[in-house]
């Protein structure tokens, strides 16, 4: 279900429809009836706008094995690059 908001309620109420958002309400805000923005969970937008806003381990999981299979990989790799020695920059006169 979308519920529509003026903007002035929408300002004075932003807490409490961030709350119903995740909760997976949507948000349509209008000024002077006409709607001009909307407030949708995040997990609504496309996969390339969730990676741009950050929520990229949430898009991996969403992917279901291939995300996971991904996430697995690129731990692996974090592990690995972990264990090597540090190597000292320059040569010895630095």
């Amino acid at each position: 279900m979308t519920n529509k908001l003026s903007v002035a309620q929408a300002k004075a109420r932003l807490s409490e429809v961030l709350s119903h958002v995740e909760g997976g309400e949507r948000y349509v805000i209008q000024r002077r009836g006409k709607p001009v923005a909307a407030v949708v969970p995040i997990a609504d937008l496309p996969l390339e706008e969730r990676l741009a806003a950050g929520d990229w381990l949430a898009s991996l999981l969403d992917l279901g094995e291939a995300g996971k299979q991904l996430g697995q990989s690129l731990d692996h790799a974090v592990r690995a690059r972990q264990k090597r020695p540090v190597r000292p920059v320059g040569g010895p006169d630095e």
